[in-house]
């Protein structure tokens, strides 16, 4: 049976690495690689500072930094990592330029994480001091007042470039594992995952292929997750009943790398005898730290062999996480970026020669600009990783582990490493030889809170991560209020989040002081104590303008609209459950209406997917050919609550419609047509694809419900391509976005030019020839009408 790793990043690479080497056990096992974006790398791992250190970790976590920093110099040494991923022994230097030193602050927590600032206060400081200057290293723009320490030598920090080129360290774990035959599969992702009948242990999993919208299966008895700042949404669609899931949010940074005349080849050789430099430093007060907002800006600057230099440290939370690590590039804001360019000027840029003496460094830019990057970092509540094998209780009734009698590979089992934050490439060997050593049933080099055999909520240290804080009352209140209501977006939820806050703090917190991690930390929270009843809260974007009550419509999909939240069953058969809320004929009338709206109205030549309102009243007559239908779901209520099903009236179906669009199951467009809200989509995802994506009699597959190849949910309105034999579909809220990364405006499946007016949903209908003369007839029997009403009026007037 084969080991199955979700996410091909560096940590994943490492797992990889070193499961598929000569000492491993199990040799023999595949090993599969399953990586979302088309390339690997093309997330935090190919956009790092390559940043390695020994020492600068919390108590907890100091044993897995030490090793890992030991396996970096232990790989370099046997593979000429020098040479191949540009391993450098380094230096660490803190630049003050404020009235605190580095070293009157030093700390191993992670509060520089959380504020804003710099990691160096994590570090162990030497006592040696650079007080003459001979320690800094010549590319660094000396600044006003400025003093440099000396925090850490070339025993304890180093470093290597990990961007995707052929002498990188993550390129060197990706051609490696594919020597060893490891098998890479990208663009693809894993959607189920499926139970021995007999044992219960996880056998299988089931890959898309996100090119072809293919899918196939692979054998797997191991299954480790290690997908970066998207592992919870991986665990969670994997998952849906478990009772602990990681808790794990992204963090945006941004980088810049750039060559200075200051800093060459011939001063990486000569010079500083092929050692790199890290600079740590906080900006002064008004040279824009307070421009970031929550996180603060403390600028971290690596020299890297090459010649190259480094920049990051202008972190944000609140930043929405993409699809894919390819979709960094569409949310990076170009303010950010010039903010970042600013201060690196200010710190590598060269002196000017008419300094005015006025305490304000006035640097020239004769920087080379190589690369501008946005990646995310995967981080935990308390900054620590999550790097444990899952037990078995917490991931839902059908999960156990494999034969008690099994050794090796053959255990099974479900692991995670998540969470390393801006430690990723420091502490992914690490990471990587532990979790191998999990999946082969040996103990771990390294701190007891890592054994393989110790699940989440039993860890005393990263496992507790994943809920640590408990459920309070706050909580209680934030689900109380979310059950009131059937949909929430983040501004109806910021109201509600600075009420519950006010009274916990016992000060006054206003809604726009609220931030999306708010209200994705109480979001979490809810989910963990609500998944053993079957519930969960998911978000969606909404895919057409909706007609409000009040006459008005929400901002069209091409607006980019909020995400909508909602409170969804998570079982197999949600219209069974709709039995406790409605009876057996309305679960009957709503079936007619799904039947309609997916098999009806969603053929080869017109994906509509809606109905009309004069279609759905005429519904509420139950046919016996409705009465007979194929699916069996209807008929399971049905019988449930003893009799068949029955005919609505039209006023019932009328009301019954009312009621579908109050509750978030339904949406009424401004033209008159109902369709699936995102609420409905989100909890009958699963049922939709089963029922209406069958086989027909002669064993092929209906492909009725489809999937944006963008984001990967399902689309009942959008666009799609010109050749209806394709798959490729997109929503119109992420058209934009797609096609901005895409050098030429082409299908994402059959490649063929996109064109833009072939759309699906509810515009497949009124885009059509025969509903538009359907318009103008209409409004000229109107006009018609009028005029007779008219003459009749002053007919009535003349007499």
């Amino acid at each position: 049976m084969s080991t199955v790793i979700i996410g091909g990043g560096i940590i994943g690479a490492s797992i990889a690495f070193y499961l598929s080497n000569d000492s491993a056990s199990n040799e023999q096992q595949p090993i599969h690689v399953i990586e979302s974006s088309s390339h690997p790398f093309t997330g935090a791992s190919g956009y790092a500072a390559g940043f390695l250190a020994k020492d600068w970790f919390a108590p907890a976590l100091a044993p897995l930094g030490a090793y890992s920093f030991e396996l970096h110099k232990q790989l370099a040494a046997e593979f000429d990592g020098n040479r191949k991923w540009g391993y450098m022994p380094g230096t660490a230097l803190s630049l003050d330029v404020t009235a605190a030193s580095i070293a009157d602050n030093a700390s191993t927590g992670y509060d520089w994480l959380r504020d804003g600032g710099s990691r160096a206060l994590a570090s162990t400081v030497s006592q040696q001091r650079g007080q003459d200057g001979e320690s800094n290293p010549l590319w660094l723009t000396k600044q006003r007042g400025g003093r440099v320490e000396v925090i850490s030598g070339e025993e304890t920090v180093a470093q290597v470039r990990t961007p995707r080129d052929p002498s990188r360290l993550c390129h060197f774990l990706h051609e490696t594992t594919l020597a060893r035959d490891v098998q890479w599969h990208h663009p693809a992702q894993v959607v189920s995952v499926t139970t021995d009948a007999s044992t219960h242990a996880v056998s299988s999993v089931t890959v898309l292929n996100s090119s072809t919208q293919t899918e196939y299966t692979l054998p797997c008895r191991n299954l480790v997750m290690c997908a970066g700042p998207w592992t919870t949404l991986v665990y969670k669609s994997l998952f849906p009943s478990a009772s602990v899931q990681p808790h794990i949010s992204p963090l945006a940074g941004y980088s810049l790398l750039v060559r200075s005349p200051r800093h060459t080849l011939l001063h990486e050789h000569d010079k500083y005898k092929g050692r790199s430099h890290a600079v740590f430093t906080t900006l002064p007060e008004g040279e824009g730290g307070e421009e970031n907002g929550e996180n603060g800006f403390s600028p971290e600057i690596f020299s890297r062999e090459g010649a190259e230099i480094y920049i990051a440290g202008l972190n944000f939370s609140n930043l929405p996480l993409p699809t894919r690590a390819e979709g960094s590039k569409a949310v990076m804001d170009a303010q950010k970026m010039a903010q970042l360019k600013k201060v690196a000027v200010q710190f590598l840029g060269k002196l000017a020669e008419d300094d005015n003496n006025d305490g304000v460094s006035t640097n020239v830019d004769d920087l080379e600009i190589l690369r501008e990057a946005l990646c995310f970092r995967p981080v935990s509540d308390t900054g620590l990783p999550i790097v444990s094998r899952v037990k078995e209780e917490y991931l839902g009734h059908q999960h156990q582990a494999g034969s008690r009698s099994a050794v090796g590979r053959n255990i099974g089992g479900v692991f995670v490493a998540t969470g390393h934050g801006p430690w990723g490439i420091s502490q992914s060997l690490g990471t990587g030889k532990v979790v191998a050593d999990m999946v082969d049933g040996i103990e771990p080099a390294v701190d007891p809170s890592l054994k393989h055999n110790i699940p989440f909520a039993s860890q005393p240290t990263m496992a507790n991560t994943m809920y640590e804080g408990g459920y309070n009352d706050s909580n209680r209140a934030f689900l109380q209020a979310f059950m009131a209501r059937s949909t929430m977006t983040f501004e109806d939820a910021r109201p509600v989040l600075a009420a519950i806050f006010t009274a916990q703090e016992g000060r006054e917190v206003l809604a726009e002081d609220i931030t999306q991690a708010d209200l994705n930390s109480y979001i979490a929270a809810a989910n963990s104590a609500i998944s053993p009843f079957d519930l969960e809260i998911r978000s969606t974007k909404p895919q057409i303008a909706v007609s409000l009550p009040n006459g008005a419509q929400t901002v069209s999909s091409s607006n980019n609209p909020p995400l909508v939240y909602a409170l969804v069953n998570t079982t197999s058969d949600p219209l069974t459950q709709l039995a406790t809320t409605y009876s057996v004929d309305e679960i009957a009338f709503v079936k007619r209406l799904l039947d309609a709206m997916f098999e009806t109205y969603n053929t080869r030549r017109l994906e509509a997917m809606v109905v009309s309102s004069m279609q759905a009243i005429q519904l509420a007559k139950a046919s016996s050919e409705n009465n007979a239908n194929r699916r069996e779901s209807t008929n399971n209520a049905a019988t449930n609550q003893g009799g068949a099903a029955q005919s609505l009236t039209m006023t019932q179906a009328e009301s019954m419609l009312g009621r579908l669009v109050e509750e978030g199951w339904f949406e009424k467009s401004s033209k008159g047509f109902y369709s699936l809200s995102p609420r409905g989509l989100m909890e009958l995802r699963g049922w939709l694809v089963e029922t209406y994506n069958d086989e027909d009699e002669h064993g092929h597959r209906a492909r009725r419900i489809k999937f944006c190849a963008a984001c990967k949910d399902i689309i009942t309105a959008g666009q799609r391509c010109s050749n209806r034999e394709c798959l490729g579909r997109l929503h119109d809220t992420c058209v934009r976005n797609f096609f901005r990364m895409q050098q030429a405006e082409r299908c994402p499946v059959c490649k063929i030019e996109w064109p833009g007016d072939k759309f699906v949903g509810e515009r497949a209908i009124t885009t059509s020839e025969r509903y538009m003369q359907g318009r103008r007839r209409s409004q000229s029997q109107n006009t018609q009408a009028a005029n007779q009403q008219n003459d009749s009026e002053d007919e009535d007037g003349d007499s």
